[in-house]
């Protein structure tokens, strides 16, 4: 969870009851929050307007300008897939001749890291021009399925502790954080047009989306 650690722009160090530094530096560091807090829960709002995450982070990336190109999807070997539950099952209802396949990748733009993403999909629902699409490329999931008429419901999302205060009157700094730091979650199930699900997906959004990256 992300916490207060520093001021920016070398501000003194917040303090367990705030922060110690001149009132125009503090309002400054208030606003900040604020308006980070803001684009967070903007993100949050787009991202379960659209129908694939891809397509939502591509138009977010473009309207803010952030690094350049398609967004790709790079395979990421640096843990377990997250297990598979009772919550994932009844998600995806599986049939008898189905399974589930894993997929965790790290979606980029340019050299800009965006979303850490852990997928379980069923690959017999998937035609088979996707399924080798999927296997051979860095396509994320929304652009292999995106001739399906894909849909996306987002049924847990998460914010970061500095986003999720309903009272930004408290007495908090901006926390400095590298453009890797998760600053949203969101778990959703990946539909086709038919709302036949086909994937569930763990989706962690990174700071470098809202630009509340530390020197």
């Amino acid at each position: 969870m992300l916490t207060p650690a520093t001021c920016r722009g070398g501000a003194p160090q917040c303090i367990a009851g705030g922060c110690e530094m001149r009132p125009e530096v503090h309002a400054f560091a208030h606003y900040e929050r604020f308006c980070t807090a803001v684009r967070v829960r903007n993100l949050s709002y787009h991202l379960m307007r659209s129908a694939t995450a891809t397509e939502a982070l591509q138009a977010w990336c473009e309207e803010f300008n952030l690094s350049v190109g398609r967004i790709t999807a790079m395979k990421r070997i640096d843990s377990s897939p997250r297990c598979i539950d009772e919550e994932i099952l009844d998600d995806l209802r599986l049939l008898q001749n189905e399974r589930l396949e894993p997929r965790r990748v790290l979606l980029v733009r340019g050299g800009l890291p965006l979303c850490e993403v852990d997928s379980w999909f069923v690959p017999q629902r998937l035609p088979p021009d996707t399924l080798t699409v999927l296997k051979s490329a860095n396509v994320p999931f929304g652009t292999a399925i995106r001739d399906l008429n894909p849909g996306r419901r987002a049924y847990f999302v998460r914010l970061a502790s500095f986003a999720s205060e309903d009272d930004f009157s408290a007495d908090l700094c901006m926390p400095v954080m590298s453009q890797s730091a998760v600053i949203l979650e969101q778990r959703a199930i990946i539909y086709d047009g038919d709302r036949r699900p086909l994937a569930v997906s763990t989706e962690r959004y990174l700071a470098s989306l809202v630009g509340a990256i530390g020197d």
